[in-house]
This record gives structure tokens, sequence and C-alpha cells, in this order.
């Protein structure tokens, strides 16, 4: 008979043979395990620790979409920046705020709002657009103002008010500050004019018109993996905390703590340099009077951190330092018998209305503004 051609056995399929056992062997038990314990920490943690649990939540949560945020601003001389607009169409006037090129000249027949605040003021939908409707849907020829900047403490709406937004002569002036002074309040080497807190917003010679805000790949990579994986949150949080690295505004316009005090930042501030808050609100009021407009102290609501929609940093010392700001605001306003609305009784702990701890969804902002409407009605704020 003839000889059969022998066959030389194939090198490829060997190889791949010999890949899947390496994976079956050592990647895929590796996997499984990552994923047992991902779902142990899940399920067990908040048995065990739920304040370490807590912890890695927060950062679970503030880690959903942020790799998406880009904002646009540029420094000012006075008030450190101010925006320029961003990607999501949050177009800004000239000044850097949320609403159109008004004149500074006030209409005849027409009524003015000036809204002060930080980013639970800003926005082109937030609270002072949606009154302006609310109002203009009962007949009122009005505009609103929106002078609120994200960051912005009552420092900076101060100066502001000086320098820019008294111009407008607002027959009312709304005043939702609060949150951002516990900022330069419990920083170290506290200074009243806040020097010790804020910078201008730094920039390369590059980019001397305007800065881009946009994370850097570190800061997405983490960002990424912290929103899928307790198991990375877990380990972030064992052998380097959970402290992001901050690529932000918060990075670029506030000086860090490790440039002014050795040790951890103290959270909690005092009656003494809380007062220097009131100051501000104070001379507010004062050059807002002297061109004959009304004032409305509006406190600041929000989530308390025992609610699962959580932030990055928010924790019940945030929760007790807020909720001290929003007293400080009642009882100074009381005391002076000026008009005032306390807006946590209505919208707070409330989870379906917010985003995060203290910015609201749309749904909220229209709550928010129909409360302040009311409130204006009630105090008769404006005239008819």
């Amino acid at each position: 008979g003839q000889t059969q051609p022998m066959t030389l056995p194939d090198n490829k399929s060997k190889y791949k043979s010999i890949a899947r056992g390496v994976i079956l062997k050592s990647i895929l038990p590796t996997v499984v395990l990552l994923w047992l314990i991902e779902i142990g920490i899940r399920l067990l943690l908040p048995h065990f620790s739920p304040s370490t649990y807590n912890q890695l939540l927060r950062f679970f949560r503030g880690s959903e979409g942020i790799e998406d945020r880009s904002m646009i601003y540029e420094p000012h001389p006075y008030v450190g920046y101010v925006q320029t607009g961003d990607e999501d169409g949050n177009t800004v006037n000239s000044d850097g705020f949320n609403f159109p090129e008004y004149t500074r000249v006030k209409p005849k027949n027409t009524l003015r709002i000036a809204a002060l605040g930080g980013s639970t003021t800003a926005g082109p939908n937030a609270w002072p657009h949606q009154l302006e409707q609310q109002l203009s849907n009962e007949g009122l020829s009005v505009e609103v103002l929106n002078f609120g900047t994200p960051g912005w403490t009552s420092a900076e709406s101060t100066v502001n008010y000086v320098l820019n937004a008294q111009d407008y002569d607002a027959d009312l002036v709304i005043v939702h500050h609060a949150a951002n002074d516990i900022g330069p309040l419990s920083h170290p080497n506290f200074h009243p004019d806040y020097r010790h807190y804020r910078k201008v917003l730094q920039m390369s010679a590059e980019d001397q018109a305007q800065t881009r805000l946009s994370q850097q790949l570190r800061y997405q990579v983490d960002s990424f993996l912290g929103g899928q994986s307790f198991t990375y949150i877990f380990l972030r949080y064992l052998f380097i905390g959970l402290d992001r690295p901050q690529f932000d505004l918060q990075y670029l316009t506030v000086h860090s703590v490790e440039n002014t005090i050795s040790g951890p930042m103290p959270r909690q501030s005092d009656e003494s340099k809380a007062k220097t808050f009131l100051r501000n609100l104070d001379s507010i009021t004062l050059l807002a009077k002297s061109h004959g407009a009304q004032l409305l102290f509006v406190t600041i609501p929000f989530v308390k951190s025992t609610t699962a929609q959580l932030m990055p940093g928010w924790d019940t010392r945030t929760d007790d330092e807020l909720a001290k700001q929003n007293e400080r605001v009642l009882s100074w306003a009381k005391q002076k018998e000026y008009a005032h609305l306390d807006l946590q009784p209505v919208i707070g702990d409330k989870p379906d209305l917010y985003e995060d701890h203290i910015h609201l969804t749309i749904e909220g902002e229209k709550l928010k503004a129909q409360e302040i409407r009311k409130a204006i009605r009630t105090y008769n704020l404006l005239a008819d």
C-alpha cells in the first residue's frame, strides 16, 4: 500500500489551546475572585461598617458622569473669576452671568430683581429664570438678573454688587448665600477678606484669554473606575484615601490646605468668623437699600448625608455647618426685620428634587421659584 504523508502539528492551534488554558487557570479565577469581593463589599460592608460604606458610596455616586464635566471661566481681578459659557449651551452675557444683555438703565414700567448666589443660583434654567417666567405669567413686566456664579461666596457677591450689579437699579435683591461660605469660614489662617481662601483663577501663559477646565487623563480614569467598582474604591480607600485630584475650579481658585497649615483641615467655623459672613450680607443690604431696593434672604435647602443620594466630601459635619449657616441667615434677618424665607422645611430632604445634596433638578428649581414668588407676595416686595 501507499505510505500516508506525515502531518505536522498545527502550532497555531496549539498556542491557542495553551493560551485558553492560561486564561482559565489564572485570569478567570482572578476575575471571579474580584467579582466575589465586589459583591461582598456591596452586601456585607453596610452591615459591618455603615460609615465606611457611606464613604465609598459617596465616592461612587460622585463619579457618575464626572468625566463629562467641562466648563469655561476667565480670571477677574476683583472677584477671582467669572463664567464665559460651556458646551451645554450655558450661554452668559458679556459680564459672565446668566441673563441677556440688558441695558444698565432700567426700562420704564419694568420691575427688576437681582439674584445673588453661587451654583445653587447660577445656570440658564435655575430658579431666577423660573421666577421670571412665573411672574411674567402673572402679567408683570419683570426682568430677573441672575448674578449667581458657581463657587462664589458672599464676598464675591458683595464686591460684584458694588462694582456691577447695583448699576442695574434692581427693585428687589434676593440673596441666596450660605453653603460656599463654609469653606472660607473653616479654612486655616482666617482673614475677614477671605484672602486666606480665595485666589485669582490660575492660568498658563498660553491661555491668557480663557481657561478650559477639563479633567486630565488620570482624573478621568479614576472617575471611570470609581463609577464602576466598589472594589477599586475600597482599595483606594485603604491605600491612598478618597480625596480626588482636583483638576477643577476649586483647585484653581482656592488655596490648598497643604500650603497654609500642617495637619487636617478644621471643618467647624466659629461664631466670631461667622460675623464676617453676616457683615457681607449687611453690606449688600445697606447698599441695596440706599438705591431704594427691597431685600429677601433665602436659605439653601439640602439633602442630609443619611440619604443615599450623596456627593464627594459631604458628611454629617457638612450637614451641621450648612444648617448653622441657614440658621444664621434666618436669625440675622429676623433681628434686622428683613424679609426671609426658609426653604428647608419645604424642599429639604426630598431626594427626587435633587441632582446631588444641594443642586436641584428642573422641577426642584421650579418649586424653589414658586416658594420665592409666594414670599415676594407675602412681604409685598414688588409693586404691581
